[in-house]
């Protein structure tokens, strides 16, 4: 078995060798890119510059402001499946009604907790621990308020 500092050592010298690779890459294009400019006059390198420059904002202003968007995609509505649109019964509306008084019975239990410094403290751990959770009751009040 390998001890951790030759696994070290081995892993710095790949480190180093994809280093060095890349600083070869890297001193390669700029000396061909310092033979391809040195014919250029200043004028000349300033003005590629500038073009450069031009274009990369154009294009990230484009990008940013989407002027190039193509129309949106259309957002066809939700149906329930055909099978659950002719389910409407009355039990289903009853266990619609225990479930709408389930849901405002625990919303008037954690209302009532803060009524009184122990079940603040409870009330305080329980959103503690599901911070979104009031959010979400009121929300389904709501949609089966507007139903």
């Amino acid at each position: 078995m390998k001890s951790a500092a030759e696994n070290t050592d081995r892993k710095s010298r790949k480190t180093g060798k994809i280093q060095q690779f890349f600083n070869r890459m890297q001193q390669a294009w700029a000396s061909w890119m310092q033979k391809k400019t040195n014919r250029m006059s200043k004028a000349t390198l300033l003005g590629v510059l500038a073009l450069l420059v031009v274009c990369s904002t154009v294009y990230n202003f484009s990008i940013l402001t989407d002027l190039g968007k193509q129309d949106e995609l259309p957002v066809a509505p939700i149906t329930a499946p055909v099978l659950l649109q002719h389910v409407k019964t009355s039990t289903a509306d009853s266990i619609d009604t225990a479930r709408m008084e389930r849901i405002s019975t625990f919303s008037r239990y954690m209302d009532s907790l803060t009524q009184t410094p122990q079940g603040k403290a409870l009330h305080d751990s329980i959103i503690r621990a599901r911070p979104g959770l009031l959010d979400s009751v009121r929300m389904i009040e709501e949609i089966y308020r507007n139903r």
